[in-house]
Protein backbone atom coordinates (compact mmCIF):
# COMPACT_ATOMS: atom_id res chain seq x y z
CA UNK A 1 0.00 0.00 0.00
CA UNK A 2 2.93 2.38 0.93
CA UNK A 3 4.70 1.65 -1.96
CA UNK A 4 2.05 2.12 -4.71
CA UNK A 5 1.23 5.35 -3.15
CA UNK A 6 5.29 6.47 -3.47
CA UNK A 7 5.28 5.53 -6.62
CA UNK A 8 2.34 7.50 -7.19
CA UNK A 9 3.59 10.35 -5.68
CA UNK A 10 7.07 10.26 -7.59
CA UNK A 11 5.02 10.12 -11.22
CA UNK A 12 3.15 12.89 -10.41
CA UNK A 13 6.45 14.65 -9.10
CA UNK A 14 8.12 14.27 -12.15
CA UNK A 15 5.13 14.89 -14.44
CA UNK A 16 4.77 18.49 -12.39
CA UNK A 17 8.08 18.93 -13.00
CA UNK A 18 7.67 17.99 -17.08
CA UNK A 19 4.79 20.59 -16.86
CA UNK A 20 6.70 23.48 -15.67
CA UNK A 21 9.94 22.97 -17.75
CA UNK A 22 7.58 23.53 -20.76
CA UNK A 23 5.80 26.20 -19.71
CA UNK A 24 9.49 27.87 -18.73
CA UNK A 25 11.07 26.87 -21.75
CA UNK A 26 7.87 28.09 -23.52
CA UNK A 27 7.87 31.69 -21.45
CA UNK A 28 11.84 31.58 -22.09
CA UNK A 29 11.25 31.46 -26.30
CA UNK A 30 8.78 34.27 -26.47
CA UNK A 31 10.89 36.72 -24.32
CA UNK A 32 14.04 35.70 -26.47
CA UNK A 33 11.74 35.77 -29.54
CA UNK A 34 10.53 39.33 -28.26
CA UNK A 35 14.09 40.64 -27.56
CA UNK A 36 15.35 39.23 -30.92
CA UNK A 37 12.40 41.38 -32.87
CA UNK A 38 12.88 44.33 -30.78
CA UNK A 39 16.89 43.82 -31.94
CA UNK A 40 16.31 43.73 -34.76
CA UNK A 41 13.77 46.12 -36.06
Amino acid sequence: MLLTADLVLEQSRSAVLMICNSFYAHRLRYLFCRLHTLCAG
